[in-house]
C-alpha cells in the first residue's frame, strides 16, 4: 500500500510542459504528457496564468488537509551534446 487513509503521505509532483509526473511516498503514481495541439492552436478548458497553484479534491464528501506545502522552480536543463 503505498498510503493509508487519515495518514500523512508525501505527495511529489514535477511539471515540465506538457508532461506531469508524481510520487507519492517515493512510489511514482502518474507519468503523463498531455496532447500537442496542431501549429497556433491553444487547447481548450481553463488556462490559468504564470506562477497559479491549484489544489483541489473531486470528491464533495472527501477531507482534505494540506501542511507544508514546498514550491520550487528547478535550473533549466542543459542539452546533452
Amino acid at each position: 500500500m503505498i498510503s493509508n487513509d487519515r495518514e500523512w503521505f508525501t505527495m511529489t509532483i514535477l511539471a515540465h510542459g506538457r508532461h506531469l509526473a508524481t510520487w507519492v511516498n517515493g512510489f511514482q503514481v502518474a507519468d503523463f504528457t498531455g496532447p500537442a495541439s496542431a501549429a497556433g492552436e491553444r487547447s481548450a478548458g481553463y488556462r490559468a496564468k504564470a506562477g497559479v497553484l491549484s489544489l483541489q479534491g473531486h470528491d464533495p464528501t472527501t477531507d482534505l488537509s494540506f501542511r507544508n506545502l514546498r514550491i520550487a522552480e528547478l535550473p533549466a536543463l542543459t542539452p546533452q551534446p
